[in-house]
């Protein structure tokens, strides 16, 4: 992570308070590259620059991304490169050798929410080749995007970057209530 400049992804985590992250998700609305937001009486917006400038990342280049769902790779291309078994559309996990089950694991947890942890489908595998091949990874915009997918889902709770999310909401003005208990960890 360090090598990437990701460090504030998994260091100085600020304390979530829950209600305030299923707030925001509540609220949030797409208008075309960012979403209008408004949590506890502060209406402000949201994009993939904000992501950079909490995280510390403003003075990268800008690349064209492209979510990982619209990449126009094979699932069989990708297994040949990180290995993994076949399971439909997906990779199953279990196949990976250790370092790549640990790489996965940091993966699902951090960067790229999961819904089962044996297997991942072909967008997530390639997220997956690139954080391992080392190929330059458009964090913000990756996350601004997932963070959008999330805004458009309603069958599932939205929890998605909450550490992230408390970070952007300090910077953006959001009163933090003193009242409301902290999410609990594991």
């Amino acid at each position: 992570f360090e090598g990437r400049g990701w460090e504030k992804l998994l260091c100085d985590l600020p304390v979530v308070c829950e209600p305030l992250i299923r707030e925001f998700y509540s609220n949030a609305v797409i208008r075309e590259d960012e979403l209008s937001c408004w949590v506890r009486g502060k209406e402000f917006t949201l994009d993939a620059h904000d992501i950079d400038d909490v995280l510390g990342l403003e003075g990268l280049e800008d690349h064209d991304f492209i979510n990982y769902k619209d990449r126009m790779l094979s699932i069989e291309t990708v297994q040949q490169r990180i290995g993994g078994q076949r399971e439909g559309k997906c990779l199953n996990t279990t196949a990976f050798p250790v370092d790549m089950r640990c790489l996965t694991i940091i993966m699902m947890f951090n960067l790229y929410p999961i819904k089962k942890l044996t297997t991942i489908n072909n967008a997530r595998a390639i997220f997956l080749m690139e954080l391992k091949e080392k190929t330059f990874i458009d964090i913000s915009s990756h996350i601004f995007d997932t963070i959008v997918d999330e805004t458009r889902t309603t069958s599932r709770p939205k929890l998605i970057f909450p550490s992230l999310l408390m970070r952007i909401f300090r910077k953006k003005g959001v009163a933090i209530p003193r009242d409301i208990s902290p999410m609990s960890t594991p």
